[in-house]
């Protein structure tokens, strides 16, 4: 995980900014669990982008987060 490269921890990511291709309702919900399943009761700020496409064809959502370190 990119966090543990940088030896930070989920309660430090500050914004999330999330790429989604074809955006769709089913896709927020899995989405919103996974994020509380990281990141529990200490949410990040959040913005939801939809998008047409990504860079590479396959990848159907990409994941931005601005972290703070100690």
């Amino acid at each position: 995980m990119a966090l543990k490269a940088l030896g930070a921890r989920p309660d430090q990511v500050a914004k999330l900014t999330v790429y989604v291709v074809d955006h769709d309702m089913s896709k927020l919900e899995l989405l919103t669990r996974n994020v509380k399943e990281m990141f529990d009761e200490t949410l990040p700020a959040q913005t939801l982008v939809p998008v047409p496409k990504l860079a590479i064809d396959p990848m159907l959502f990409e994941v931005e987060a601005v972290v703070i370190l100690d």
